[in-house]
């Protein structure tokens, strides 16, 4: 299992909650992300888009399988903008 912690520093709108979900299905493994008690598979467009994720959160990624260290740098990419 790869994790991370990132500081967002985008407001996770629905065009980039969108972009989010899609790189998130690129990736075989399970790949959930967490910010304060509240887990969320990635996967998932409500999900994601219910957590409401804001610049200046802190939230991880953590993923399972074989491209875990990608996902989890593409999906950090989004958060902060890189």
């Amino acid at each position: 299992m790869s994790k991370s912690e990132i500081r967002c520093t985008v407001n996770l709108e629905a065009r980039l909650v969108s972009l989010f979900v899609q790189t998130a299905g690129r990736y075989d493994g399970r790949i959930m992300i967490k910010r304060g008690s509240t887990e969320v598979n990635c996967k998932s467009i409500m999900a994601i888009a219910a957590m409401a994720i804001r610049a200046g959160d802190e939230v991880t990624i953590s993923s399972t399988g074989a491209d875990a260290p990608a996902a989890i740098s593409a999906l950090s990419g989004i958060l902060s903008n890189r």
